[in-house]
């Protein structure tokens, strides 16, 4: 009889986005081994910007992993400014094209029970993984801080 021990990791990397490949790997292992516990990656707007992610993603809607759940930080932000210069793609759209789940919580900066109920429901999806977009405005506070200090 083989034991089976679990354990929580940390990936990091210089390029966040590394961490989603590994965890549909990890969602991917999960699934096959029957084991009630899901699999959480936090991603941002750069991140949805790197063709690995697709790649990544694609892979996870296909073999269906229910335990992947991804928080996606929808604030209009990327490591060069606002994504209206580089990405405007909808990505709830992309991701439901991929297979995957898609729930919208509007009012990311205070709607922490839409965040907890988007989370349940996340959970009770068992034929595909869910992504969870979170939209905020911390991009209208960088502004707003940044047209004080000019």
């Amino acid at each position: 009889m083989r034991l089976l021990t679990i354990t929580r990791e940390k990936t990091t990397s210089c390029s966040v986005i590394y961490a989603l490949c590994n965890a549909c790997c990890v969602a991917n292992e999960i699934s096959f081994r029957f084991i009630d516990s899901c699999r959480y990656v936090i991603l941002g707007d750069g991140c949805q910007m790197e063709g690995i992610s697709n790649e990544a993603c694609s892979l996870a809607g296909h073999w269906g992993l229910g335990k992947l759940i991804a928080l996606y930080d929808d604030n209009h932000i990327s490591i060069d400014g606002d994504t209206e210069i580089a990405f405007t793609e909808n990505v709830d759209q992309r991701f439901e094209a991929l297979g995957w789940h898609v729930i919208w919580v509007k009012n990311g900066n205070t709607g922490y029970d839409e965040i907890r109920a988007a989370i349940k429901e996340a959970k009770a999806v068992k034929d595909k993984p869910t992504l969870i977009k979170v939209s905020n405005n911390l991009h209208d506070m960088i502004e707003a801080k940044i047209s004080i200090l000019i």
